[in-house]
C-alpha cells in the first residue's frame, strides 16, 4: 500500500469510524498532511511518532470515488491496560460468582438433607418413617428378587398407658422400644416406624417361615420387661402380622395393607399372624356385608335385612305371650346368602353403625306389633335386643319414642333386651336410663343372665321385669342331676326379688319337664316352634 495523506478536513467524507476506537490525535485537524508508514495489511502493528500501536486503515469514498484512507491507532499501551482490566475484572467476578454459587450450592444441599430427614424420618424416634418404608419397599419391587418379609409390629393398649401415664411418659416408652428393637436387628435390616403404635421390620433372605417366626418371637421378648411394675407389663402387649413378599404384590400398599391385616382379621388368639391369600376372601366377605348394611340404613336395600320371631309360651297359661325379634341378612352377592346374626352384628359394630341398624330393627319390631294389636293380639310383648352402645347414645330414648309413636305400637308391649355385660362398668348410668324408659311403659328383660353379672343385691336394684336364663344352664338340665342344676336356684332367687323368669333354648320334653317342677315363668326354643317370619309369625298365633 503506498503511503496516502489524508488531505481534507471534511469528516462529512469519511464514510466508518469507529467510536470505540483512540485515534493518535487530539482532532483530525492535527493529522491533515501527516504522513504514516504502513503495511501492506490494512490492520496491524506499526509506530506512530515513536510509539507503538495497533491500526487499522478505512478507505474513504465520495461517492464512487476513493479520495484517501483514514487510519485509526490504539496504543499498545493502552491495550495491554484493557486487556489487564478486563482479565482482572473476569477473574475477580469469576471468583465471586463461584463463591456465591458454591454457598448457594451448600446451603441447598442442608436444606434438602434436612428436608429429606423431616420427610423420611420420625421426630420422635429419629428412625425412618412409613414414607421411608414405602419407598425401599417399591425399589425392592422394581429391582430386588431376593427373599425378603414384612413384619408389622402392633403395640397393644398405647391409648390406655397414655391415659394412665400422660403422653410424655407414652413417648418415652415409644423411644425404648424403637431402641431396643434396633438393637437386636442384623445390620442388613432396618427398623420403621409405621404409625404412632406400630413400627416395621424388613427382614432379607430367610430360610424359611419358621426363621421368621422365631425372630418374631424374639421381637415379642423385648416388650416382656418394658415396664417394670407387673400389671403394667399385662397392659402392654404386642402382635406382629407377617407378609412374606412375592411377584403378586405390584406396590408397597399392597404389601402393608396385607400386614394390617393379617393383624386385625387373625382368628386365633396368638401374638404372631402369617397373612394367608384366604383371608383376603374373608375381608372381602367383610365388605359385602357391610356395603348391604349400609344400603340398609340408607333405605336403598328394604329386601336384604329382616326380622324373624320366636315365640315365647306363658308356661302355666299355655298361651303365646310375645315374641323375640331377631335381625336376619341375606345377601345374593356371597354364598350361602345367608349371613349369622353375630357377624352382621360384630361388624356393624366394629364400623359404628350399630345405632342406626338397631333404629332399623327397632321400626321393623315396631310395626310387627301394630299388626299383631290390628288382629286382636295388643297384649303380645314383642322384645326387641338393645346393644349397650344403643343404650349409652345420649339420643336413644327420644329416637326410640319417636319410633313407638310413629308407627303406632303400644309401648307398654315393648321390651328391651339388654345383656348382663352393658351393667358392669355402667351400672348406675344404664341403671337410670332404664328407670326413665320405664316411665314410658316399657319393660326390660335382662338377657343370658347367669353369665356375667353375680350379684343378687344389685339385681334386686335394677330396673327390669324379667330375666333370661342363659341357655347354658337350660343344657345342662338333662346332663347333670335335678338336685345339683343351678337353673332351679336362679329361678327361685329370682322370684323372690319379684322378677320373671324366661328360659331360652328349650329343645326336649326334659327341659320342659324341669322348667314346669321349678315354676319357670315363659319359655322359648324350638321345642315349640322355630324363629318364624312375619307372615308365618302372625298364622302361628292365629292357631294357637
Amino acid at each position: 500500500m503506498n503511503n496516502d495523506i489524508i488531505l481534507s478536513t471534511d469528516v462529512s467524507h469519511i464514510s466508518f469510524i469507529s467510536n470505540d476506537s483512540h485515534i493518535i490525535a487530539s482532532s483530525i485537524e492535527s493529522i491533515v498532511g501527516t504522513k504514516y508508514h504502513s503495511t501492506k495489511n490494512p490492520t496491524g502493528l506499526t509506530k506512530v511518532n515513536d510509539t507503538r500501536a495497533f491500526h487499522i486503515n478505512v478507505p474513504v469514498f465520495e461517492g464512487e470515488r476513493k479520495i484517501g484512507t483514514l487510519s485509526i491507532y490504539w496504543p499498545l499501551s493502552k491495550v495491554r491496560k484493557n486487556i489487564s482490566s478486563i482479565v482482572i475484572t473476569g477473574i475477580v467476578l469469576f471468583f465471586i460468582v463461584f463463591g456465591i454459587s458454591s454457598l448457594i450450592l451448600i446451603y441447598a444441599y442442608k436444606l434438602n438433607k434436612k428436608n429429606t430427614r423431616i420427610a423420611y424420618y420420625d421426630d420422635l424416634t429419629n428412625i425412618p418413617n412409613k414414607l421411608f418404608l414405602t419407598k425401599v419397599l417399591d425399589e425392592h419391587l422394581k429391582n430386588s428378587h431376593d427373599r425378603v418379609a414384612l413384619l408389622l409390629i402392633n403395640c397393644s393398649n398405647f391409648k390406655l398407658i397414655n391415659t394412665t401415664y400422660g403422653f410424655e411418659y407414652g413417648d418415652l416408652l415409644l423411644k425404648r422400644i424403637a431402641t431396643r428393637l434396633q438393637k437386636s436387628l442384623k445390620p442388613d435390616e432396618q427398623l420403621y416406624h409405621f404409625t404412632a403404635d406400630r413400627f416395621a421390620i424388613i427382614v432379607k433372605d430367610y430360610a424359611s417361615k419358621a426363621d421368621l417366626y422365631l425372630k418374631a418371637n424374639r421381637m415379642l421378648s423385648i416388650f416382656n420387661n418394658l415396664l417394670s411394675n407387673e400389671q403394667d407389663r399385662e397392659s402392654l402387649t404386642a402382635q406382629i402380622g407377617i407378609v412374606e413378599i412375592t411377584e403378586k404384590h405390584e406396590s408397597a400398599d399392597s404389601i402393608l395393607k396385607e400386614a394390617s391385616l393379617a393383624l386385625t382379621h387373625h382368628q386365633d388368639q396368638t401374638s404372631i399372624y402369617f397373612y394367608q391369600d384366604d383371608l383376603a376372601r374373608v375381608i372381602r366377605r367383610e365388605e359385602i356385608i357391610l356395603q348391604t348394611l349400609r344400603r340398609v340404613i340408607r333405605r336403598e336395600d328394604t329386601q336384604s335385612f329382616f326380622l324373624y320371631f320366636q315365640p315365647k309360651i306363658h308356661l302355666e297359661r299355655k298361651n303365646i305371650v310375645g315374641f323375640e325379634a331377631l335381625a336376619r341378612l341375606n345377601s345374593d352377592s356371597l354364598d350361602p346368602s345367608f349371613v349369622s346374626p353375630t357377624e352382621f352384628i360384630s361388624i356393624a359394630e366394629k364400623n359404628y353403625i350399630i345405632y342406626d341398624l338397631g333404629l332399623i330393627i327397632i321400626e321393623h319390631a315396631c310395626h310387627f306389633h301394630y299388626q299383631l294389636v290390628e288382629r286382636g293380639y295388643a297384649e303380645a310383648r314383642v322384645a326387641i335386643n338393645i346393644s349397650g352402645l344403643q343404650l349409652l347414645r345420649d339420643e336413644f330414648e327420644e329416637d326410640l319414642i319417636k319410633i313407638i309413636a310413629t308407627t303406632g305400637a303400644n309401648p307398654n308391649y315393648i321390651v328391651l333386651e339388654i345383656t348382663e355385660s352393658v351393667l358392669i362398668n355402667n351400672f348406675e348410668r344404664i341403671n337410670d336410663k332404664l328407670e326413665r324408659l320405664k316411665s314410658f311403659g316399657l319393660s326390660i328383660d335382662l338377657d343370658d343372665f347367669g353369665t356375667g353379672f353375680s350379684s343378687f343385691s344389685s339385681i334386686a336394684e335394677l330396673n327390669i321385669d324379667r330375666v333370661k336364663l342363659d341357655q347354658t344352664f337350660i343344657n345342662n338340665i338333662t346332663r347333670i342331676d335335678d338336685s345339683t342344676a343351678l337353673a332351679s336356684n336362679l329361678i327361685a332367687m329370682c322370684h323372690k326379688v319379684g322378677l320373671e323368669v324366661i328360659a331360652e333354648g328349650v329343645e326336649n320334653e326334659a327341659q320342659l319337664g324341669y322348667l314346669e317342677r321349678h315354676k319357670c315363668d315363659i319359655i322359648q326354643g324350638y321345642f315349640f316352634s322355630k324363629p318364624l317370619s312375619v307372615e308365618d309369625a302372625l298364622i302361628y298365633i292365629d292357631r294357637n
